[in-house]
Order: C-alpha cells, then structure tokens, then sequence
C-alpha cells in the first residue's frame, strides 16, 4: 500500500528507449487522487500509466497499451483521477503500473508518488492564502455543500499575486482540468 509521499531512492539512469517500473497498491477507499514528480535531471523522460500489467508503448489489437501519459521535456507534474471522472468516486483498487520511458536519449530522473492532498475548507467563509503553487502543478480543495438547494452565487473567487492560475470546479467528484471549463 502507498504510504502518503514515496520518494523512488536516489537518481535512476536509463538508457535511451528502456522502461523503468515502479508498481503501485492503490487501497480500497482511496481519496481519488495520485500525484507525481517526475523531476528529469537530463534527457527527457516520460511517464506511462497502466492499471494490472505493466504499461508498454507497443500497440495492441490497434490500441495503446497504456491507459494514461505524461509526456513532455522538462519536470512534469502528474495528477491523476479516476477515469470515469463523473462515475467514479475513487482510483480503481489494486496494483498500478507506473513506467518511466527514456525518450530517445539516456535519462536520468527523480520520482516522487504521493496520494496528493486534497484539503477540505468549510462553506461559509472558508479561504485560504499565501498558497504557492509550481507551474504546471495542480491544488485540490474539498467544500461540502449542504443541499442542492444551498446558492453559490458569488461563492469562489480567486486571486493571483504573480503567475497565471486558473480555477477549475467539479461535483461532486475531483476536477479534470482537460475535461472540465474553468469556473
């Protein structure tokens, strides 16, 4: 079972187009969300993501045999959330497969898996401030709403010092950023 934070030990090398796998036991009664890290120290690594068997980039019957990627050079911040976003309360329990690709290139990289944090705030007059936030990275607040009849006129805003942020809003269940138009 996944502790709140795991830090894969030290650096890992690999070389150009190699996997590297990490599996993961997701429990029962899971908030919904796994965070990751991937801080790439050169070459440009990618993550792929697989529920049961480890993921491979190799094309099966026509289709992908990975459920989920993260691609693109530099650090990447993941956050992943059930694939029925409107179905699905909790990430599918079980053994998760997290592979690192070393694209086109030897790689060296540091990865972090956490069960990301979601943090509740209360209806009425809950806030919060002096948040930092790296880009390309997600935050996820919880508010329970008493009824459907409760008014939400009014109810969020957000501000910014420095940076570009953009909220995203999801009911009941965690927000997908590709999947959902900002608030």
């Amino acid at each position: 079972m996944m502790a709140a934070s795991l830090v894969i030990p030290g650096r890992r090398d690999i070389e150009a187009n190699s996997f590297h796998f990490i599996k993961v036991t997701i429990p029962e009664g899971n908030e919904g969300l796994l965070h990751t890290y991937l801080e790439a120290i050169s070459g440009d690594p990618d993550i792929y993501i697989q529920y049961d068997t480890p993921p491979t980039k190799d094309y099966v019957y026509g289709h992908t045999n990975y459920q989920r990627t993260l691609t693109g050079g530099g650090d990447n911040y993941g956050n992943w959330v059930p694939l029925g976003y409107y179905r699905e309360q909790q990430l599918k329990p079980g053994d998760w497969w997290i592979a690192v690709w070393a694209n086109a290139d030897n790689v060296r990289y540091r990865l972090r898996l956490s069960r990301g944090d979601i943090q509740s705030m209360n209806q009425n007059g809950g806030s919060v401030t002096g948040q930092a936030l790296a880009a390309g990275n997600m935050r996820y607040y919880k508010v329970d709403i008493p009824s459907a009849n409760t008014p939400l006129d009014g109810y969020s805003t957000c501000e910014e010092s420095s940076g570009d942020v953009v909220m995203f809003c999801g009911t009941p269940f965690l927000p997908v950023r590709h999947k959902l138009a900002p608030c």
